[in-house]
């Protein structure tokens, strides 16, 4: 038969394919079987004039539908057309193949259309000695590359009258091998093809005709390296040729193999025709394409190497399956065997001797004593002995085999992260624990199979389990006999390879199949995505069965990937179970983004210093998938990690950026999607509601409060479970419910709550957080403190969804504003919906609720705007004030007093400060409010510490704990009057041991109240990192300053993190880390600088003059030194303290650098000022570098002198009990004492310093 095109024939081309094995006709069921020559020859013209022309307006006939031209090819076959195939022939030249004679006939030239090794010599034509091999080596055969190798010869074709009218032209036409004509003739095969896939409904076929086309037409643009074109056709026309056969092949029929094949060599053919585009792009110049020459042939040699392996994946394929076909063909023989030598039992011993005879007349020798029936047992054995090694020899070959027939192994995940751990473990099982059985287990997109497929490719693995490790996905399997298809099909137990067509047969198959697995060959067998066959409840048990008889295979280790929590039953599945996979950590998910998306941030995750990344990465619910998604967003030329961020808030639901595609490893909303069709959700009805209730509360909720918070919802228990079955929530400690943020930002989307149902919600949370604004403040209850401190997300997203109403709710402004005073009483942060709750107050008229609004944004402004004078705050308490001097609220005025002295406070104007607090005690008194009286004394005693006040910062102190402790219970104000009352002993008495037992009481409270975190426990945690530091222990310092500037960063408490950033340098500086040390004092500096905070610039310049003194840069630390005491100079009446540090500072240099008139000045200065701080350890530091500077005089009446400042300043170390001190100290007493000649004393002091150092 022959390709025929009239079109091409008017052109004068006379272009012909030849009847070859693949023709179209035979490749759609054209008979091959011989026929008399004198019968009709019907030649592929006829055909093609049937089905119109391959070309749009080639000629006067339309093409009919694929259903006609289906029928017109079989009425062909049913006349027995017969024909003339051209082949190849041995010495690369074609031939005639006359298919009624079956001749090879060497003297007729090749097809003009196709190069010499397109075709292969049929079948038919081989010797009986030729090998498969040898056949296949023929289709891979190379295409010639010399420019005489494509000559073209005259061929004569026996074409019927009717078709030579059609044609209208002669045979036998002498053609020249250009490259036009190549190209045009390979554009009539794949044209043609592209027509026969259609008329057959092969899509995949037609696909890949297509993109050759479209190869075929940019190969002509190309002006340079047209010899190199003219393979790539040459090949193009081989890999056609085979495509064909192995359509011939199936007779029409569909198969899965080649059509997977079909796809791969698509893609492949897609990369080509992208490389020949832009090869003959015709804006490029002239010069350009002279230059460039070269590195187009580079281009156009690669495509030629993708071609040739996309040819040798289909004759690879074509050699695997007819192996398989032999080594099932083996398998059925060998039972064969097996059942006849069972029969051989039943036989009596004529029978075995008449076997015995037909094997060539050998008989064993008959040992004396040895009677027949004997011999007949014996033989027995021997010949059951002999089958069942070879059955079991044949079955361990069978599966090696599948090994080859079944689809290569998915390559192991490149980019891996947080999840080495579960990794470890499972090589364990795997390798140590065998048999192994195990199920990954989590919600969709957690990485299941990506672990999955690390276990199949680690090297231990791979060195136990060699080939016979499987990775079979079961996405597609909807119940036990899909399942067991599948896993047939994946083993190359399909089609007509099969022993029966019945689920029992193939299941029998598989099995046997596996279990020729032994001990030092053992298998591993991955099913993936195991929930499609397993979810659905009617087929449940059936599947569970057919798992259960896989476990029963001892040989094989078996590992589900599946999604939920609950595992299959019927096995008995490895201990200790792997717990379902939770959402990576902070540090894997950044190092997962950073590992696709190269994006420009640190790759370490640093709790002190999180950015907009790690913000991102929360968003995403740290799902490996979400993340993974959200990094191939920020790759390199594409969005920046802002950008995403405005993207996600901005959107109507965040999930639907998260898509790459169709499947759900692509698209993390498909992947949602899939659990939420879980038949196991359908099961209990008010599960999806449930769900659509824990998607509105970030912060989940506790199962106690569901009856209270969600009533309508019935068997709640049994909503839980099926939730939890799925994945869809996930437990926080024993009884907390929530859901991942990407599924429940999906979920709020897409399966909205009733508004029933948000109202009780809204309700239940906001009358948690309500309280009698004119009743007593902070009456909470331990455990209600922490009720609330656990719903503060949940409230807030009610809160924000309840704004979006029109009108707002006047419970939904009150929550709002409860909300932020909580916030601000308990020191959690910046809060929100201020401005919007004060916008809907004023809308509504409701004057209360506007006093309210204002006087919380003022207090907003003094902790977080940090300004000295803020006129708008200022201006918004004052109007607060007199709307409640207008509704007679004392609690209102009282609060609105006490907010304008701490402005004045944080202004530095002390004295009126104190007025305010004393007009607030005034009213909270008259009010009769503990809670307000309690903190008004509180902040009078901050103010007289300024003050240089101790004894009414401690009358003050103490009466306000009074309150807190007989009157009132309030613990978190209680915490902070001990916190206070902590740092007062600690840096001002100097009263270290009492210090630290109010610091760890003041802890306690906050740690009970899950309170550590907030700003009020931070300073708890600073005062004690600040104790650490005065007695030296510098590693516990350093701990509590690092966690204090994490906790203060993400609080938004600036001027707080910016003391801790200090604080944390000079404890690195006393570890010996003076870069570390810098690196943190300059970002406090920083800080301080930004806020404009004269007090902040000064203990930063005195810290980086440690930071220069430790370095050995006295001239530098000098002038950090002079720097910071003229800071303090600007308010020298209250900052004595920090002025007599710097004079100290000063001192102590200039005596390091033998500066003595220098140092006896500021020391001596230094010492005043302390003096008038009333500080014990400046008066015993100052004490202690005066004598140190009188011992180096070297005369006797210094070391006199010296000896009656050192002894006082051990006393005072003494006392404080500052151990590294006094050893340093009584060392010098000891030196003076000795240079006096006083042995006796020296000995005493030097004996009670090795003491202190020991002690220390």
């Amino acid at each position: 038969m022959a390709f025929f095109n009239r079109k091409a024939v008017r052109q004068d081309t006379s272009e012909t394919l030849v009847n070859s094995p693949t023709s179209p006709t035979r490749l759609l069921g054209g008979s091959t079987t011989e026929r008399p020559e004198k019968k009709h020859t019907r030649s592929f013209g006829n055909i093609m004039d049937k089905m119109g022309s391959m070309d749009e307006g080639d000629g006067p006939h339309s093409a009919s539908s694929p259903e006609a031209q289906t029928k017109d090819i079989q009425r062909s076959r049913k006349r027995g057309d017969t024909g003339m195939t051209l082949v190849t022939s041995p010495d690369g030249y074609g031939g005639k193949y006359d298919m009624a004679g079956g001749g090879y006939d060497a003297a007729l030239v090749k097809s003009p259309i196709s190069p010499a090794t397109t075709m292969s010599t049929p079948l038919s034509s081989m010797s009986s000695s030729t090998s498969v091999s040898q056949s296949q080596g023929s289709l891979m055969s190379s295409p010639p590359t010399s420019p005489e190798a494509p000559r073209l010869r005259k061929f004569a074709w026996p074409f019927s009258k009717k078709s030579r009218r059609a044609s209208g032209s002669t045979l036998g036409a002498t053609f020249e091998a250009t490259f036009d004509s190549k190209r045009s003739k390979a554009m009539l095969v794949a044209r043609t093809t592209a027509n026969i896939a259609e008329a057959a409904n092969l899509p995949y076929l037609k696909g890949v005709a297509g993109i050759v086309s479209l190869i075929l037409e940019y190969a002509d643009g190309v002006s340079a390296n047209k010899e190199n074109c003219f393979r790539i056709i040459s090949n193009v026309m081989r890999l056609l040729d085979v495509l064909n056969k192995k359509f011939e092949e199936l007779d029409g029929k569909h198969s899965k193999k080649l059509e997977s094949q079909a796809k791969q060599l698509k893609h492949s053919l897609e990369l080509i025709h992208l490389s020949m585009k832009a090869l003959s792009d015709r804006k490029r110049g002239y010069f350009s394409k002279f230059t460039q020459q070269e590195e187009d042939k580079v281009i156009i040699q690669k495509c030629e190497k993708e071609l040739d392996a996309a040819f040798k994946i289909f004759s690879l394929q074509t050699l695997l399956e007819v192996r398989t076909s032999l080594l099932t063909f083996e398998v059925q023989l060998d039972q064969l065997l097996v059942k006849m030598m069972e029969q051989l039992k039943s036989q009596n011993i004529e029978i075995l001797e008449a076997i015995r005879s037909s094997r060539g007349g050998c008989t064993r020798p008959k040992l004396p004593g040895m009677n027949d029936e004997h011999d007949l047992q014996q033989e027995e054995h021997h010949s059951l002995s002999a089958a069942q090694r070879a059955s079991t020899s044949t079955t361990q070959s069978a599966l090696d085999k599948a090994v080859l027939s079944s689809p290569i192994l998915p390559s192991s995940p490149k980019i891996f992260h947080g999840r080495q751990e579960e990794l470890g473990n499972l090589v364990d099982i795997v390798t140590k624990n065998a048999p192994a059985r195990i199920a990954i287990l989590g919600t969709g997109g957690m990485g299941k199979s990506t672990l999955a497929l690390k276990l199949l490719h680690h090297e231990d693995v791979k060195n136990q389990y060699d080939q016979r490790r499987f990775f079979i996905p079961c996405d597609s399997a909807l119940s036990v006999e899909s399942l067991i298809s599948e896993m047939a099909t994946h083993f190359g137990l399909s089609g007509n390879q099969r022993h029966t067509d019945t689920r029992r047969g193939r299941e029998a198959e598989v099995l046997f199949l596996l279990s020729s697995a032994t001990q030092s060959l053992p298998t591993i067998v991955v099913l993936d995505n195991f929930e499609a066959p397993w979810e659905l409840s009617s087929g449940r048990a059936d599947v569970e069965a057919f798992l259960g008889r896989l476990a029963d295979l001892q040989n094989v280790a078996l590992v589900i990937t599946l999604r939920g929590s609950e595992r299959p039953r019927g096995v008995d599945w490895s201990r200790p179970f792997l717990p379902p996979l939770r959402e990576l950590s902070a540090q894997a998910a950044r190092s997962l983004f950073m590992s696709i998306s190269d994006a420009p941030y640190r790759d370490s995750y640093d709790e002190g210093a999180r950015d907009e990344l790690d913000e991102l990465l929360d968003r995403c619910g740290r799902l490996p998938l979400a993340v993974e998604l959200m990094a191939r967003l920020a790759e390199p030329g594409m969005e920046s990690v802002s950008v995403l961020m405005r993207r996600w808030d901005r959107a109507a639901r965040g999930t639907s950026m998260l898509s790459r595609g169709d499947r759900r490893s692509d698209s993390l909303e498909v992947s949602i999607e899939l659990s939420l069709n879980s038949p196991r959700l359908a099961e209990e009805p008010d599960a999806c509601t449930l769900l659509s209730i824990l998607a509105l509360l970030p912060d989940g909720i506790e199962r106690d409060e569901l009856a209270l918070a969600a009533p309508h919802v019935q068997d709640v228990d049994a909503c839980i479970a099926v939730l939890l079955r799925t994945s869809l929530a996930y437990r926080v400690g024993r009884e907390r419910l929530r859901v991942l943020a990407p599924i429940r930002e999906y979920v709020a989307a897409t399966r909205k709550a009733q508004h029933n149902h948000i109202r009780q919600l809204e309700k239940y949370h906001w009358d948690q957080l309500s309280r009698e604004r004119e009743g007593v403040h902070g009456y909470y209850k331990d455990d209600d403190l922490r009720r609330v401190l656990s719903m503060l997300g949940n409230i807030e997203s009610l809160i924000q969804r309840a704004f979006l109403e029109r009108p707002v709710s006047q419970e939904a402004i009150c929550a709002a504003i409860d909300l932020a005073y909580f916030s601000l009483q308990m020191a959690l942060g910046k809060p929100r919906f201020l401005e919007e709750a004060l916008t809907y107050a004023r809308q509504s008229q409701n004057r209360k609720l506007e006093a309210d609004c204002l006087c919380a944004i003022g207090r907003e402004a003094r902790l977080f705007r940090l300004t000295k004078k803020d006129v708008a705050s200022k201006d918004n308490f004052l109007r607060a004030l007199d709307i409640y001097k207008e509704l007679k609220s004392k609690i209102g005025q009282g609060e609105c007093y006490r907010q304008l002295g701490l402005m004045q406070y944080s202004a530095r104007d002390f004295e009126e400060s104190r007025r305010s607090f004393e007009k607030a005690l005034e009213i909270h008194r008259e009010a009769r409010d503990l809670d307000g009286e309690a903190s008004t004394l509180l902040l009078i005693a901050r103010s007289c510490r300024v003050l240089q006040q101790t004894s009414e910062t401690l009358t003050h102190a103490n009466a306000a704990l009074g309150i807190l402790r007989t009157e009132l219970h309030n613990p978190v104000l209680e915490a902070r009057c001990l916190e206070f009352l902590g740092s007062v002993h600690l840096s001002v008495l100097c009263e270290y041991t009492v210090a630290k037992e109010l610091l760890a009481e003041s802890l306690r409270i906050y740690d009970a109240l899950l309170l550590q975190d907030s700003s009020h426990g931070m300073d708890a945690i600073v005062s004690s990192g600040e104790l650490a530091l005065i007695c030296s222990r510098y590693k516990e310092a350093k701990d509590a300053f690092k966690r204090a500037v994490s906790n203060y960063g993400k609080l938004q408490r600036r001027d707080r993190e910016a003391y801790a950033l200090v604080s944390l340098g000079l404890a690195c500086l006393g570890l010996g880390g003076v870069e570390e040390a810098s690196r943190h004092v300059i970002a406090g500096l920083a800080i301080w600088q930004d806020i404009r905070n004269s007090w902040g610039i000064g203990i930063s310049k005195r810290a980086l003059g440690d930071v220069a003194m430790k370095d050995g840069a006295h001239a530098r630390a000098e002038e950090r030194y002079t720097e910071a005491l003229a800071a303090f100079n600007g308010d020298s009446a209250h900052w004595k303290f920090e002025q007599a540090e710097c004079l100290l500072k000063l001192g102590i240099l200039f005596v390091r650098t033998d500066q003595r008139a220098k140092a006896s000045e500021n020391l001596s200065n230094a010492l005043l000022l302390y003096r008038e701080a009333a500080c014990p350890r400046g008066d015993a530091d100052c004490l202690r570098y005066i004598g140190e500077l009188d011992l180096a005089s070297g005369d006797d009446d210094s070391r006199k002198r010296a000896l009656s400042s050192l002894i006082p300043a051990l006393d005072g170390f003494n006392a404080m009990g500052l151990q590294r001190e006094m050893q340093e100290c009584a060392s010098l007493i000891a030196d003076a004492y000795r240079a006096l000649g006083d042995e006796k004393q020296s000995r005493k002091f030097r004996k009670q310093g090795l003491q202190q150092l020991q002690i220390g």
